[in-house]
């Protein structure tokens, strides 16, 4: 590839990675502080004592088993059980919730190609022959990521109210636990802050696809269509601005708009609803 087009490619991956290593870090920390909280504390009370107490990875009742949930075998199965829970999970939360980062990635660069593949069309082309041929396939690029964008909003649509709804519940309720605990318990802190961070990856990403969105009539304006002075290509160029002047925003069904100013939202709701909830 020429080197502006590798530019433009290795931006838009690493950011694709690290929006990638978000949705690592986040399962890993949820999912490992369960086992390792559990096994140390239970480590550490077999040590103190003789007859340690013994801590599960999720302290709960369960039926029939109220009086022997710590008993030998019944609370290494468990143990094992609830951990291969946590393992299972992780993949699944890295997998799909890491897509959604790299997807609307991958539609930021297809939009950015599309913009500097038009400005090399009016710097490159021989003739105008070749130069209306590169711009009906600049066309039809901008056809596949509008088709893209589509695609986009169906499979993530309600992924993405999921994650509105469960993070702001997340967020107060842990905060919540957190006032009655009367200090900073790192269990509850640890899900406040990934909550937070999960909220803020999808804002986040969305938020800068619709910033590129906004910028590439702009950039598409701005290349040399004035040199060549050939009405078939300028209107082409014209239809093309008219229709990147959409903003390419995500939803969650439609309900809500994914943008950094609902990431400010969701901690101002959150803080309202701990508010309400501790008065």
């Amino acid at each position: 590839m020429d080197d502006s087009y590798q530019e433009i490619y290795e931006k838009y991956i690493k950011l694709g990675k690290l929006g990638q290593t978000c949705w690592i870090f986040i399962p890993i920390l949820l999912t490992s502080q369960f086992p390792i909280y559990a096994g140390v504390s239970t480590i550490y009370e077999s040590l103190k004592t003789d007859t340690g107490q013994k801590y599960m990875i999720h302290e709960m009742d369960l039926k029939y088993l109220e009086d022997k949930q710590y008993d030998s075998p019944i609370y290494e199965l468990t143990f094992a059980y609830h951990l291969i829970t946590c393992l299972t999970l992780s993949p699944n939360f890295a997998g799909f919730d890491g897509s959604f980062c790299i997807a609307t990635n991958h539609l930021r660069l297809k939009l950015k190609l599309l913009a500097h593949k038009v400005e090399r069309a009016f710097k490159d082309a021989k003739n105008k022959w070749e130069l209306h041929t590169m711009i009906k396939e600049t066309i039809r690029d901008h056809q596949e990521a509008l088709s893209f964008y589509e695609d986009l909003q169906e499979v993530y649509g309600s992924w993405l109210f999921t994650v509105f709804a469960v993070t702001s519940l997340l967020i107060s309720l842990n905060i919540y636990q957190i006032y009655l605990s009367e200090r900073v318990d790192p269990k509850y802190a640890i899900f406040a802050i990934s909550g937070i961070i999960h909220m803020f990856a999808p804002c986040y990403f969305a938020s800068n696809l619709m910033k590129t969105s906004e910028e590439l009539s702009l950039d598409l304006y701005s290349v040399e269509w004035e040199v060549w002075a050939y009405p078939a290509v300028t209107k082409q160029l014209i239809f093309m601005i008219a229709k990147s002047q959409q903003t390419l925003i995500l939803t969650g069904n439609g309900i809500v708009y994914f943008n950094m100013q609902l990431f400010i939202s969701v901690l101002q709701t959150s803080y309202s609803v701990f508010t309400l909830i501790s008065s």
